[in-house]
């Protein structure tokens, strides 16, 4: 089997790569014989050692830290898996407009490693106007200073203002904490909110590390404390849902995501897997206790040509004292496309709004396809079919009673993730609407 030799020679290239063999070459030759003999052939080059690192640009705080991220020694054998490893790190920091990595030959088996920085102290204003679902037309003001006070952090500042919200929030990033792959942000926000049936005000500060564990996959951890306070409410005031009587949260959230998609706007192939746990502690008198898990999954498949079929599953679960503005809702264009937004699962008798609930179950399935008769460029249609329900109680939660919609879609694909609209019949016969028109903007998962 060539491919499990090839695997093979691959591993005996990598080993010397691990040390100090830059220009190593492996081949094979297979014997004609019945009784296959295997030889390979390795040539291994010159073995190189580090001498020493040189760091040239930058400032001190940059320099110090490449000096500190570097992974070898003076005298170690060069480990040139770690080194692209290392480089790739550096790259991909956001830290340096460019970064040159070249080797100086000291003498036959010896190396300086210059690396040459090159800052970036740009700073960045943007200014967007855009919209979304539920709370309409709004315009955002962005403002970013990148490796601030001479160091390798980044300070950010953004405003966002519409018909129904308000946002302001300001951020302090740092790529690498104590010197390790590590990224930080500190953020303080204050936002006011519309959603169906409530309206808060909230004022926060959080502290959150991200750490990469692959190409695709990182882990998120926050600490978070917010004071909110309800402006409005559609529905009867109960537990520490009441008007104008601000409440204390802090909450410890870890969250684990793993991205294997061709295009997170557009994709045709792979599948994307998050998970989350968001914990409301009572570190403080007045803090509220709760416990929240939310999970989903979504794949994508290419199918004949241009034609892609796409599922997801959601599913949570939360417990304690749940204020509304931590419920699971939904129902719209991008989770129940049989109902309007936030009406799926309970509603209110008296008010006739949506109450959102303590569990949650979504699953989507869509086959996107051009119209092979007539193409036009960026135009596809669906047919999609969704079911799921959300549950007052976790202990309400019941895969037989679910919601079932079916409909049809026509899609504009743009940068920016597809234009949607969407036919959808609700199968319930008793529904609110058995018919809906929705409109989105972005996957529907």
């Amino acid at each position: 089997n060539k491919k499990i030799i090839n695997n093979d020679a691959e591993l005996i290239r990598t080993f010397y790569l691990k040390n100090g063999f830059k220009n190593i070459s492996v081949n094979y030759e297979i014997s004609p014989d019945y009784n296959k003999d295997i030889t390979f052939f390795i040539n291994e080059g010159i073995r190189y050692r580090i001498n020493k690192l040189i760091v040239i640009g930058g400032n001190n705080e940059q320099k110090n830290l490449i000096k500190k991220l570097f992974p070898l020694k003076q005298d170690q054998y060069i480990d040139y898996i770690e080194i692209r490893n290392f480089q790739q790190k550096i790259e991909t920091s956001g830290i340096f407009l460019s970064v040159l990595f070249d080797e100086i030959k000291v003498d036959n088996n010896k190396i300086n490693y210059l690396i040459k920085l090159n800052s970036d102290n740009t700073k960045v204003y943007g200014f967007g106007v855009g919209w979304e679902e539920r709370k309409g037309a709004r315009i955002t003001l962005e403002y970013q200073e990148n490796n601030i006070f001479k160091t390798y952090s980044t300070f950010s500042a953004l405003i966002q203002a519409g018909l129904n919200e308000r946002r302001g929030v300001i951020s302090y990033n740092t790529p690498f904490v104590f010197n390790k792959d590590l990224s930080s942000e500190l953020r303080m926000w204050q936002e006011d909110e519309y959603y169906s049936s409530y309206k808060f005000l909230r004022f926060g500060f959080s502290s959150s590390l991200i750490k990469k564990l692959s190409l695709t996959s990182y882990i998120t951890s926050s600490l978070k404390w917010y004071k909110t306070t309800l402006t409005e409410l559609s529905i009867p005031e109960s537990g520490i849902d009441k008007l104008y009587e601000p409440f204390y949260t802090t909450t410890f959230s870890i969250s684990y995501i793993n991205d294997k998609r061709d295009d997170p706007f557009n994709p045709k192939n792979g599948d994307f897997f998050s998970a989350d746990v968001k914990i409301g502690l009572p570190i403080f008198e007045k803090d509220y206790k709760f416990f929240k898990f939310y999970w989903s999954y979504q794949k994508n498949i290419e199918l004949f040509k241009n034609g892609i079929i796409s599922f997801s599953l959601r599913n949570g679960f939360a417990s304690g004292d749940m204020s509304i503005t931590e419920r699971f809702f939904a129902g719209g264009s991008h989770s129940f496309r049989g109902t309007r937004t936030d009406r799926l699962g309970p509603i209110n008798v008296e008010t006739n709004e949506p109450m959102g609930g303590n569990a949650i179950f979504l699953f989507n399935f869509e086959f996107d396809f051009p119209l092979y008769l007539i193409p036009i460029d960026n135009i596809s249609y669906a047919l999609f079919a969704d079911i799921g329900n959300v549950y007052w109680k976790a202990s309400d939660f019941d895969l037989m009673r679910v919601e079932r919609a079916l409909g049809f879609g026509i899609r504009y694909k743009s940068p920016l993730g597809p234009l949607r609209i969407d036919f959808a019949i609700n199968l319930r016969k008793r529904s609110e609407n058995r018919f809906l028109i929705q409109i989105g903007i972005g996957n529907v998962f």
